[in-house]
């Protein structure tokens, strides 16, 4: 809700605020399991951010760049 709140807020002055989800990365708390390298969450979120518009404020979106439903 916050993020929601923030992205009406500041709207106006062309901030654009969102949720990321990095998705299930292996590192020391995601675990040896998890299917997703660290290199490619971060690169998949550097990836999202810089394609982001207005449209998208206030949303939740996956290092895929699909919208993560609330």
């Amino acid at each position: 809700m916050a993020t929601r709140s923030l992205a009406i807020d500041y709207r106006a002055e062309g901030f654009i605020c969102v949720v990321l989800h990095p998705g299930w990365v292996a590192t020391d708390m995601g675990g040896a399991g998890a299917p997703l390298r660290p290199e490619d969450s971060v690169s998949g979120l550097l990836r999202v951010i810089d394609g982001l518009q207005p449209a998208d404020s206030g949303e939740h979106i996956d290092f895929t760049g699909t919208r993560v439903p609330w």
